[in-house]
């Protein structure tokens, strides 16, 4: 019957998530796998002791993990201001590059993430290991104000950190650590670092940088953004195939130079130890390493132990460390491919060496489906080509001039990086082939819990099916899964309507019944007060690419059937020129006028160069899609303000209607009055982000909303919503949500015509 450790640590795994309190579904899915094997051979045998041995384990897992929480809750109030601790993580910028940003180990066994303002003029404040002294503010940790979005709460969390803090310039005084055996080896690794850094293409470095030291921070964004769309991210990372190479690198040059293996072994298992510092130590490269290490005791002493016990063991031992590793998608994805692999290896068996590449790159896409949707939300056709050519290419050609560039002295380190640089230019400009066309990419948005656990039995079954030489089946059945998952939006009969946090602006995303279409009204935007709005339009640091895009695929929205922008203001229309270029945008509209800001025109021309058809909106225009209509109140055309041009929409889902106002002040109002004086909504949408230059005494007494919806930016500069406004819309027991206070507000209409409000806070 085998030892079967892997089914230990599946009951592992869900004693931790017991004790997490996550969410039911999740740890019985991992108990029932744990137990399955088990329960099936008592069919054959009658032992129970393995089943119980490992019962027990999952048990005392649930109490270590139960005791980990307790212990490793926060004991700061938040009023502290003065502390003492060590640097954990090398500083490095933050995105908007005014800030370092590092963690630091407080003397009472906290960890704290530090931000630190930059200066131009000096190095980096800090060095790892060092101790400092320092004063700060404490805060904690933003969660997501939107569904979809980056989760940095959740994220620290994983960490096992509750609170940022945030120093003064002038304010941190570090001390140098001692010169202790990891302080050199970290310093090593700061050192091959820097010579690379120091290097004259910073493309080439990034990479040579994320392959060597682990560290893919220096990457360029977009070129990052390449790698995940076409599922090779994870070359990126110190895998166990680059520290299967290493291993094998240099007890080769070990032997060659006339060491014995016995020798040789010796030298390479003391190595990888503090290779694993050198790369960074993420969950990924301490598995791949420490398989090589028990390989080498494997080879060297002749024991007899399966390949996936080994990896059930280093797994547990991990989790014995850091509970948390749990939530790393390294951590997830490292052992998920290996067991998969490992348990899959009678079909690498008799088949040629091309059989063996197509076969493990196909097995480790297929057994990660259903977590890259998870986080991705999408899959790109050209996932499987793309590995087979970029595993080798990277694995055999870039890693060892990488290493080689490292290693050497100048001369001839020059050379191998100066190869590298050359090998990468047109391989980059294949990166930006393949990832271009929006048809290569199919978006199938995140997966509910439900479906992710129909999905991992889907993909189960498939494997023991086509293991079983029924390859019709297993491919019928992970067909039938998945689309179901991407048919999943066309089955819903309910409308939705959200109002996305994207700050001081507005963006509403309303989902029709039966997805019969998807409209944006407005794409936020940041304004950058004393800069030209005209500066990398088609770039996006803000809501574009931080909500709408992560919101719209998490959604499993492949294109906008109609973008509609109330009008010329930078925070509703700024993000336009990059949502035109990641999604297909069937129809644009843009009110009516006789003048156009400049920045209203530069967005305007994106969508004329992207193709997108665009119609000039006015009073009168309406359409219709199955039972639920659009009409459009406002402008005339004739406006002389930018704010009173907002294109007003009227709309009705499953009967309840909807009114979308832009910015619209009291002069836009009387006309909308004037034209419609019967008007009445449902749902109101407060104008000007509840400035009270909006939504004055008659227009909010005639419509009568029983929601009014406002979005404006947390602290915002000009204190929207105003009181007065406020005021109005509580006296008149109207109930508001706004996304300052409770993010992202979805309203979901069902087809009886009833409403539920959900917020992201």
């Amino acid at each position: 019957m085998g030892s079967r450790l892997y089914c230990a640590a599946f009951l592992a795994i869900s004693g931790l998530l017991f004790a997490f309190n996550h969410e039911w579904i999740w740890p019985l899915l991992f108990l029932v796998v744990g137990l399955f094997p088990h329960i099936k051979s008592l069919i054959y045998h009658k032992s129970w002791i393995n089943m119980l041995s490992h019962v027990l384990i999952g048990f005392l897992f649930f109490l270590f993990g139960s005791y980990f929480i307790q212990q490793h809750q926060t004991m700061l109030t938040g009023s502290e201001t003065t502390f003492q601790g060590s640097v954990e993580t090398l500083p490095k910028l933050t995105a908007s590059q005014r800030d370092w940003s590092f963690q630091l180990l407080l003397d009472k066994g906290e960890k704290i993430q530090v931000f630190y303002p930059y200066d131009k003029v000096t190095d980096q404040p800090v060095n790892l290991f060092d101790t400092c002294h320092f004063k700060a503010s404490l805060d904690q940790p933003p969660s997501s104000k939107n569904p979809y979005s980056f989760d940095y709460k959740h994220y620290l969390s994983t960490q096992n950190i509750h609170w940022i803090a945030r120093i003064p310039p002038g304010f941190l005084y570090c001390e140098q650590a001692n010169d202790s055996l990891l302080v050199k080896i970290t310093s090593l690794r700061e050192q091959g670092m820097d010579k690379l850094a120091q290097k004259n293409d910073p493309e080439t470095s990034a990479l040579m940088t994320a392959l060597v030291f682990g560290d893919r921070s220096f990457m360029n964004e977009e070129r990052v953004d390449q790698y995940q769309q076409l599922g090779i991210l994870h070359l990126l990372a110190v895998s166990g195939l680059h520290v299967g190479l290493i291993t094998a690198a240099c007890f080769a040059l070990l032997y060659r130079i006339g060491f014995t293996r016995e020798i040789s072994s010796l030298i390479v298992f003391c190595l990888l130890p503090v290779y694993m510092i050198i790369a960074g130590g993420a969950p990924s490269v301490i598995r791949a390493s420490f398989m090589c290490m028990i390989f080498l005791l494997v080879v060297r002493f002749k024991w007899k132990v399966r390949a996936v016990d080994v990896v059930a063991a280093i797994a547990l031992f991990l989790l014995l460390v850091n509970p948390l590793y749990l939530y790393h998608l390294g951590f997830q994805l490292s052992f998920l491919t290996s067991f998969a692999l490992l348990l899959s290896s009678s079909l690498f068996q008799r088949v040629s060496a091309i059989q063996v590449i197509l076969t493990v790159t196909g097995i480790a896409q297929f057994v990660t489906l259903p977590l890259t949707l998870y986080h991705f939300y999408e899959l790109s056709l050209f996932t499987l080509p793309m590995n087979l050519f970029f595993i080798p290419f990277i694995s055999f050609w870039i890693l060892p001039l990488a290493f080689l560039t490292v290693l050497l002295p100048p001369m001839l380190s020059n050379l191998t990086y100066w190869i590298a640089s050359k090998s990468l230019v047109l391989v980059g400009e294949l990166l930006s082939l393949a990832s271009s066309p929006s048809w290569s990419v199919l978006t199938f948005g995140q997966p509910s819990s439900r479906m992710m656990m129909l999905m991992v039995g889907s993909v189960i079954a498939s494997m023991i099916l086509f293991e079983k030489k029924r390859k019709l089946q297993s491919g019928l059945l992970i067909s039938l899964v998945f689309s179901l998952q991407w048919l999943s939006p066309y089955l819903n009969e309910n409308a939705t309507v959200t109002m996305l946090d994207v700050g001081q602006g507005d963006a509403h995303v309303i989902e029709l019944p039966y997805r019969r279409g998807v409209y944006v009204i407005d794409t936020g935007g940041v304004i950058q007060w004393g800069e030209r709005f005209e500066q990398d339009i088609r770039e996006s640091t803000g809501p574009g690419k931080n909500v709408l895009e992560p919101f719209l695929k998490g959604k499993g929205i492949r294109s906008i059937d109609r973008l509609i922008l109330s009008h010329g203001h930078i925070d509703h229309i700024g993000e336009t020129c990059y949502i035109s270029s990641k999604f297909r945008i069937k129809k644009a509209l843009y009110p009516k006028g006789e003048m156009y800001p400049d920045e209203a025109k530069s967005r305007i021309q994106c969508l004329i160069n992207d193709g997108v058809p665009l119609v000039f909106s006015e009073k009168g225009m309406s359409w219709q899609e199955g039972d639920d209509w659009f009409y459009v109140l406002h402008p005339e055309g004739q406006e002389d303000k930018e704010n009173d041009q907002s294109i007003v929409l009227l709309a009705s889902l499953n009967e309840v209607t909807f009114l979308f106002t832009g910015d619209l002040e009291e002069a836009g109002e009387k006309k909308v009055l004037n034209n419609f004086p019967n008007l009445k909504v449902d749902v109101l949408k407060v104008a000007h982000h509840g400035s009270n230059t909006s939504t004055h005494d008659p227009f909010i007494g005639q419509v009568t909303p029983a929601i009014g919806l406002i979005s404006a930016g947390e602290n915002n500069r000009f204190g929207h919503p105003h009181m007065e406004t406020l005021q109005k819309l509580e006296n008149m027991e109207i109930e508001v949500f706004r996304t300052d206070e409770q993010g992202a507000v979805t309203i979901e209409v069902k087809k009886s015509g009833d409403i539920v409000v959900k917020t992201q806070k």
